[in-house]
């Protein structure tokens, strides 16, 4: 086999992989195979919370739920499914979109509508969007869960 023929194989299957890939984040990490979970933008997030009810919720650790979160959310824990009225859609997040998929992908086989948000509370304070803190407080501090999503933060100051 030629080299040009094997450069053109291996570009072409590089191209695929990140195709593959792009979608698999866009469609979410646990619901692109097979899964009734709504992943949306923050733009469509912003426009639905101003629109409609929703439960929303955060599914991130208590710690970076202190240091930010929407205004009008909860955090998170198993005990809340039991809580939660099948009839009230949810909209859930996380730092970028992959906690918050999971859950929304078992509240979905649930029988709940979820609405997951792909780019998390970064996209949410990227797009200067408010958030505040345990105290009630708007604040420019953004948990980015470690130091490795803190470049992903463009709008605030990273914390981690």
């Amino acid at each position: 086999m030629s080299k040009k023929r094997v450069f053109l194989i291996a570009t072409g299957l590089t191209l695929l992989f990140i195709a593959f890939g792009v979608y698999v984040f866009r469609n979410g990490v646990y619901s692109f195979w097979d899964s009734d979970v709504k992943r949306i933008d923050t733009q469509e997030a912003q426009q639905m919370l101003q629109k409609k009810s929703y439960v929303l919720i955060d599914a991130r650790a208590q710690d970076e739920f202190a240091v930010s979160h929407l205004k009008g959310s909860m955090l998170y824990e198993e005990s809340l499914v039991d809580k939660l009225n099948k009839n009230e859609p949810i909209l859930i997040y996380c730092t970028i979109g992959v906690r918050s998929n999971r859950i929304a992908k078992q509240l979905s086989d649930m029988g709940f509508e979820v609405y997951d948000m792909q780019e998390g509370i970064l996209g949410w304070a990227n797009n200067e969007l408010p958030v505040i803190d345990s105290a009630g407080n708007t604040t420019k501090n953004i948990h980015t869960y470690n130091k490795s999503f803190a470049p992903l933060l463009k709008k605030g100051t990273a914390v981690y």
